[in-house]
């Protein structure tokens, strides 16, 4: 069997040129893959940021106009729920944005019953109000 000092030094060279390579795109992948994470973290905080005002308004609120603030934000949730199952989203960013789900959730029942009727038919990307550890869903 030939060891590594008894191949020709163009396999040597070929051999650390493959290594090397791989090692690259091993960390451009891994970069790649951060800098994903940080614009989906940063898309989503940004649009609940934009629409918090508008959110607090409607749990505040006692009219039928808390909809769309209501729809907007399942909307949100549904979609850092969909980056988290797909693996884009790390497991610490996803427990920390679902604590705060729960406890507005929790804390407000319009907007926890609004919810449990929209996601009864599954048309959120599999979100459910459980995935984010409330307990008070409507049986369906």
């Amino acid at each position: 069997m030939l060891g590594w000092p008894d191949l020709q030094p163009g396999v040597r060279i070929t051999g650390f040129a493959a290594c090397a390579t791989l090692l690259f795109f091993d960390q451009r992948h891994r970069l790649d893959a951060k800098k994903m994470l940080r614009d989906i973290a940063e898309r989503c905080n940004e649009r609940y940021e934009a629409q918090w005002d508008e959110l607090r308004e409607a749990l505040q609120s006692s009219n039928s106009a808390r909809t769309g603030p209501y729809t907007k934000y399942l909307n949100l949730c549904a979609e850092e729920y969909l980056y988290y199952v797909l693996g884009l989203l790390h497991p610490l960013v996803w427990n920390s944005w679902a604590a705060g789900m729960k406890a507005l959730f929790d804390e407000h029942e319009p907007l926890r019953e609004f919810a449990s009727e929209e996601l009864s038919d599954g048309s959120y990307y599999g979100f459910t109000l459980t995935a984010v550890g409330v307990r008070h869903e409507r049986a369906t």
